[in-house]
């Protein structure tokens, strides 16, 4: 296969994926309830969704679960046991330090506190900064990069390329085929 074909198909991929990601569906869940000594009642609700916003509104979950142990730290005794009030101050505190920094962290070291300190200032900041991760790592696997640090980590210029090479001769959907010599 050439270079240019394969850079064709990785760009359809790409496309297909982010369409994926966006394709709306609706979901319709029927509840029913039926309480001692009462009548049956039935509601039936639709809720509208994606992929991608199932993703944000699990990435939002990750960002309120990080806040929250923030805050339960300065309660414990490891953080000095303070009052609700008083760790919460210290929790936003940490966030506006974290805010600080955050935008020269690599993608591999932006924690969920980071995010959720960005969050509280812009959710749109946020899911931008979570976008950004997100293409890394889609960056990581197209090039194989990923895949080579499941591997063993050992992610040396020989190593990779001796990674990305037998990788490059593995079949992709079938359309190539593969020999490999055991000895």
């Amino acid at each position: 296969m050439s270079k240019k074909t394969e850079e064709d198909l990785s760009s359809t991929e790409n496309v297909n994926r982010k369409l994926r990601k966006r394709k709306i569906k609706a979901v319709t869940r029927t509840y029913r309830l039926a309480p001692r000594g009462k009548k049956p009642s039935t509601t039936i609700k639709t809720s509208v969704t994606s992929p991608e916003i199932a993703e944000n509104l699990s990435i939002v979950q990750e960002m309120t679960r990080s806040f929250i142990n923030t805050i339960d730290f300065y309660k414990s005794d490891q953080g000095g046991s303070n009052p609700h009030d008083e760790s919460v101050k210290r929790a936003l505190s940490m966030s506006e330090w974290r805010r600080e920094y955050v935008e020269g962290l690599l993608p591999e070291d932006i924690t969920w506190a980071h995010l959720a300190a960005v969050a509280e200032v812009n959710m749109a900041d946020a899911l931008e900064l979570w976008a950004r991760i997100r293409q890394t790592a889609d960056d990581e696997l197209e090039g194989g990069r990923r895949a080579s640090k499941v591997t063993g980590g050992n992610t040396e210029p020989c190593a990779l390329a001796q990674f990305l090479a037998i990788r490059d001769h593995l079949p992709i959907n079938g359309s190539r085929t593969v020999e490999l010599n055991r000895r």
